[in-house]
């Protein structure tokens, strides 16, 4: 198992109370990810938790921190993703209109795969057989209900979690809605005018959120029914009447 589907796993797990005289926790355990997007030279940010690296042969070496940013590599086109892990990265990033159906064989690196645009349901729904960690979301603007419910279907179909590039930073109140929609990380580009600052101000509206509930997102009481649940019912033979007098 990758370091990054260790890290989804233990952000999406709903907190257990403290229970009895057990020591409280100093720090609250982050409920979302924050991930940055960096160039091959550029020095690691030490607010985020997963770092995008593009166009380096090799993992930068580990700086000695407390918490090591889990480290993946931004794949262009057909890249080579053995290439790739055997350079220390953790996990592998694609673009599934590009990348080499064999980068699905990698078994030692996690996989994250850029959604495609207009991917209809019956393919994002067959995204959910794929060996892949999560998926890449980008879109720009507000969060409107409408973009909400896009990303409920983007998850919902394919049951992945999602990272998602964002044109500005949302509150505290819409990165929960967010994570409601299947949002497990906000990936922010520092390659851009602002990087650094919006960097720092997500990372305090994520460790400011508010516990995940209790309650999983499928924990909705709907059954999902295949064919071979379903049988046919036998005719019922009726009797026939016999109405002649004798």
């Amino acid at each position: 198992m990758s370091k990054l589907s260790e890290a989804i796993k233990r952000t999406t797990r709903a907190e257990a109370p403290q229970i009895g005289f057990a020591p409280a926790q100093t720090k609250p355990r982050a409920t979302m990810l924050l991930a940055a997007l960096i160039g091959p030279n550029a020095a690691a940010p030490e607010a985020a938790d997963v770092l995008l690296i593009q166009g380096a042969a090799k993992a930068p070496a580990a700086n000695g921190a407390k918490q090591e940013p889990v480290r993946g590599a931004w794949l262009d086109g057909a890249a080579d993703a053995v290439q790739a892990r055997e350079g220390g990265f953790d996990f592998i990033v694609f673009n599934g209109d590009e990348a080499p159906a064999a980068v699905l064989l990698e078994e030692d690196a996690g996989l994250v795969m850029q959604a495609p645009d207009e991917l209809p349901d019956s393919l994002l729904q067959a995204l959910q057989w794929l060996p892949i960690d999560a998926l890449l979301v980008r879109w720009k603007g507000a969060l409107t209900v409408r973009r909400q419910l896009e990303l409920q279907r983007v998850s919902g179909f394919s049951r992945k979690p999602l990272f998602l590039f964002l044109a500005n930073e949302p509150a505290g109140r819409e990165l929960e809605a967010l994570r409601e929609a299947g949002v497990v990380g906000i990936v922010v580009d520092l390659g851009e005018s602002g990087g650094e600052k919006r960097l720092a101000a997500l990372r305090a509206a994520i460790d400011g959120l508010r516990p995940r509930p209790k309650r999983s997102r499928n924990d909705s009481g709907l059954l999902s029914v295949n064919s071979s649940m379903l049988t046919m019912a036998e005719p019922v033979q009726e009797d026939d009447d016999d109405d002649d007098d004798e």
